[in-house]
């Protein structure tokens, strides 16, 4: 099956691949990636238009499986809510997904920092790799600035 990841204004698309739990979760997760962020010096709130994608077309995909995907205008990171996100671990996690290398690379981040994984990786601050390279054990470190609604 050839999968296929539409394009995302703001380089960032969200993929449910697991549907083993309730829809309440996958609705938690949506409030806590749409929390604005204030940032000292700002002028107003950050935030981010992340594509989320909710199908079963997607169920059980893999990273290589989504970096591998078709795709126009491709997303700059893919966030998997994949069956970690819905284990129950805390805290909860996303799956970052190298979408232009097309590796399948990945690392983990809070669900929470969705906005700062995606602007550094659209705004150059820093690149995939980076990011990548400070992951601890696979996952990358709580960053201070993250809003206060937590999973």
């Amino acid at each position: 099956m050839t999968l296929y990841v539409p394009p995302s204004p703001s380089g960032a698309v969200v993929i449910r691949t697991d549907f083993s739990t309730v829809e309440d979760t996958w609705r938690n997760i949506l409030l806590a990636t749409s929390e604005p962020i204030y940032l000292d010096g700002a002028e107003g709130p950050l935030s981010i238009e992340a594509l989320f994608i909710n199908s079963t077309t997607y169920e059980g995909a893999t990273p290589a499986d989504i970096a591998n995907a078709e795709s126009e205008g491709l997303p700059r990171v893919a966030a998997l809510a994949d069956s970690e996100t819905f284990s129950g671990r805390k805290p909860v996690t996303f799956a970052a997904v190298d979408m232009a290398s097309k590796s399948g690379r990945t690392f983990r981040f809070r669900v929470e920092e969705l906005w700062l994984v995606v602007t550094n990786l659209t705004e150059g601050n820093l690149t995939f790799g980076e990011l990548f390279d400070q992951a601890v054990d696979g996952v990358l470190s709580s960053h201070p600035l993250s809003p206060k609604y937590t999973l």
